[in-house]
C-alpha cells in the first residue's frame, strides 16, 4: 500500500498536443498499475487560456469556467480509469500540464463530480457528504468554480470544527476555478464559504488514511523572496511522512508568485506560478527523508499553510532520535511519562505495562520502570524494588509513581536513581517537594539540613536523611 498521495522528485510534462477538444492523456508509462488518479500542476505560460481535466469516461464539462490568467497556476487532482488514462482540454499550446504524482487505493474519485453548491453566502456552512464518501474517508477533494463573467468572489473550504478563516484572501477569479482539499470530521462533514451563489462546489474525490488533515492549518510562510528555500516539516508531521498538502494565499492586490517542489528537485516553474490578487490555490508536494520540501515566493505577501500530510501505509517511526529530538517531534515537554521514554528504546507503540512486558517475554509482574533498568545494567524484581522502598504490599506502577498527582513530574529512570541504583542526586532533585513521596507511603516525615519539611505517616514516622553522596530512607 502506498501513501495515498505519491510524488515524483521532478514533474513530468504530459501536456496533450490536441487543442480545443477533450483528449485522452495516457500516463501508464509514468504511474503504476492500480493507481486511482493523478496529481497535477496546471500552468499558463503566456497569455490567458483555458485548461480543464476530468476522469476518463466522465461527462462533466465545466471547461468554460476553467480559465487560467497569464503566468498563473493551480493544482489539480483527478481520477484515472483502469488503463491509467484521464482527459484534458486546452485551448492553446501555451498551457502546460505537469504530472507531479499519483494517487493509490487510499484515494477514490467520482467519475462525474457531485454538486455540493451552497445557497448561503457570507458564512461558513456545513457540507454533509456522508451519503457519498466511502467509509473511513479522512478528507475531500473539491473543484471550486466561479461562474460569474467579471466578478471575483470568495470560495474556500475547511475541515469542520476548524477556526481557520482566510476568506479575505481566498477569492476565485471570474470564470476561474481552484481545487480545494480539507479534512472531514467523523460524520463526513466539511465546511464551505462563498461570497456569492456564482461560486459552486463539486466533490471530485475522497482520501483515506494514511492521508492526514489538520483541523487548523500550520503557517509555514517564508520570509525570503526570489530563492528556493527549504521548508522543514519535522516538527509538524511524522518521521515517515513523504508528502505534504498545501494552501497558498496571495495577500497582495496584484499578481504574486508562489511554488513548491520536492527537496533536491531541479524543477523550476516559478516564472509561471502566479496567484492573482487575494486569490488562493492548493498544491501537493513530496518530502525527502528529512521531511523537507522547497518553497519559492516572489513577495512576502504570499503565504504557505500546511493543510496535512501523507505517509506510507502502516509506517511507523524508524529513525533513531535522542530524547530531546523525539520529545520535540511529539510536542511533549521534558517532564514526560515512562511510556514516552520507551520510544527511546525502539518500542514504537505506546503499550500498557502488561502488554509491554509480554512483548519482552517477561512473564512475572514487573514494573514498567524496572524494565527500563535494562539501560542501567541491573534488573530488579518487583519485590526487591518494593523492599528498597520499604513497602510490604504489592503496589501497581501507578501507585509507585504517584499517578495521577504528579504523573509528569518524574521520568522513570530518575525515580530509580532515587533508589541509589546508579547515580546520586542532590537533595533538591531527590526530594522534589513533599507531594510526590506522599503518594508512596501516605504521609512522611522528611528532614534535611537545608530544608524543614515534615509529614506524619498513619503507619508511623518516616525520616529521610541526605548524607553526602547518597540517599537513605529510614522507616520508624
Amino acid at each position: 500500500m502506498g501513501s495515498g498521495f505519491n510524488f515524483f522528485a521532478n514533474a513530468i510534462d504530459i501536456t496533450p498536443a490536441t487543442i480545443d477538444a477533450w483528449t485522452d492523456v495516457d500516463v501508464s508509462a509514468h504511474i503504476p498499475a492500480g493507481s486511482t488518479g493523478v496529481i497535477l500542476d496546471l500552468h499558463c505560460t503566456v497569455a490567458q487560456l483555458y485548461v480543464s481535466v476530468r476522469k476518463n469516461g466522465s461527462t462533466d464539462d465545466r471547461s468554460a469556467n476553467h480559465r487560467l490568467s497569464a503566468n498563473v497556476h493551480r493544482g489539480a487532482w483527478i481520477g484515472v480509469d483502469a488503463n491509467r488514462i484521464f482527459e484534458a482540454k486546452i485551448d492553446t499550446a501555451d498551457a502546460k500540464i505537469w504530472l507531479v504524482g499519483y494517487t493509490d487505493e487510499n484515494v477514490t474519485f467520482e467519475t462525474n463530480a457531485i454538486d455540493k453548491s451552497l445557497g448561503t453566502t457570507g458564512a461558513w456552512t456545513d457540507i454533509d457528504i456522508s451519503a457519498n464518501a466511502p467509509s473511513g474517508s479522512t478528507g475531500v477533494i473539491c473543484e471550486i468554480v466561479n461562474t460569474h463573467a467579471t466578478s471575483h468572489y470568495i470560495g474556500v473550504i475547511r475541515k469542520n470544527g476548524s477556526s481557520d478563516d482566510r476568506t479575505a484572501n481566498s477569492k476565485v477569479r471570474a470564470k476561474h476555478c481552484v481545487y480545494g482539499l480539507c479534512g472531514l470530521d467523523a460524520s463526513y462533514i466539511f465546511e464551505g464559504y462563498i461570497e456569492a451563489v456564482d461560486v459552486d462546489f463539486y466533490v471530485v474525490g475522497y482520501t483515506k488514511a494514511p492521508i492526514v488533515f489538520f483541523t487548523n492549518a500550520i503557517d509555514k510562510s517564508l520570509t525570503i523572496t526570489g530563492s528556493w528555500l527549504d521548508i522543514d516539516l519535522t516538527a509538524d508531521t511524522e518521521a515517515a511522512a513523504d508528502g505534504a498538502i498545501w494552501q497558498i494565499h496571495n495577500l497582495a492586490a496584484a499578481i504574486r508568485y508562489g511554488e513548491l517542489r520536492k527537496n533536491g528537485s531541479s524543477d523550476d516553474r516559478s516564472a509561471s506560478a502566479g496567484l492573482l490578487a487575494n486569490c488562493h490555490c492548493c498544491l501537493g508536494v513530496g518530502l525527502d527523508t528529512d521531511n523537507i520540501c522547497e518553497g519559492y515566493i516572489s513577495d512576502t505577501t504570499v503565504d504557505f499553510y500546511l493543510m496535512g500530510y501523507c505517509k506510507p501505509a502502516g509506517a511507523t517511526y524508524t529513525k533513531n532520535y535522542n530524547a530531546d529530538v523525539l520529545l520535540k517531534k511529539l510536542d511533549i515537554p521534558k517532564t514526560y511519562l515512562s511510556d514516552v521514554l520507551l520510544l527511546k528504546q525502539g518500542i514504537i507503540k505506546t503499550y500498557s505495562a502488561d502488554t509491554l512486558l509480554q512483548q519482552q517475554g517477561i512473564t512475572k509482574t514487573y514494573l514498567a520502570d524496572v524494565l527500563l533498568l535494562k539501560e542501567l545494567t541491573k534488573v530488579y524484581s518487583t519485590d526487591l524494588l518494593l523492599k528498597k522502598l520499604d513497602i510490604t504490599k504489592t503496589y501497581t506502577a501507578d501507585v509507585i509513581l504517584g499517578v495521577p498527582s504528579h504523573a509528569k513530574q518524574y521520568i522513570a529512570d530518575v525515580l530509580l536513581k532515587k533508589l541509589d541504583i546508579t547515580k546520586t542526586y542532590s537533595a533538591d532533585v531527590i526530594i522534589g517537594g513533599v507531594a510526590p513521596w506522599a503518594g508512596l507511603f501516605g504521609e512522611l516525615e522528611i528532614t534535611h539540613s537545608e530544608a524543614e519539611v515534615s509529614i506524619i505517616s498513619p503507619l508511623g514516622t518516616m525520616e529521610v536523611k541526605i548524607p553526602t553522596g547518597e540517599l537513605e530512607i529510614i522507616k520508624r
